[in-house]
């Protein structure tokens, strides 16, 4: 996982402001993406997600970002259709989902 301590992507900063910093989260996704793929297979895949969990060297925000993809597993493997027999759950979260659903995120909150 990146080693990055910041403070999370979304929500009240220090200020009282609310804080969308989506060019940051979409950058640490795609950094974290390729590291939490532990087979190699191009997807997050449940059992990944667990094992990433496991490892008490995530930082806070490592941890977050994990349980995030863990909460919306679905909803973000459903974001992208790969065209494959297997259903997007079954096979986890591939680069295109991620990137779907952060596109799909950011139209929502600057649209």
């Amino acid at each position: 996982m990146p080693n990055n301590n910041k403070s999370p992507f979304i929500g009240i900063g220090p200020d009282g402001k609310f804080n969308a910093d989506m060019t940051d989260f979409i950058e640490f996704a795609y950094q974290a993406f390729d590291q939490l793929d532990f087979n190699g297979n191009g997807y997050l895949e449940w059992n990944e997600l667990h094992a990433a969990l496991k490892n008490p060297d995530l930082s806070d925000r490592e941890r977050q970002f994990v349980k995030f993809l863990l909460d919306n597993q679905k909803t973000i493997a459903d974001s992208y259709d790969e065209g494959e027999l297997q259903s997007a759950l079954q096979k986890g979260i591939s680069r295109k989902d991620l990137n779907s659903y952060c596109t799909l995120i950011m139209n929502q909150l600057f649209s």
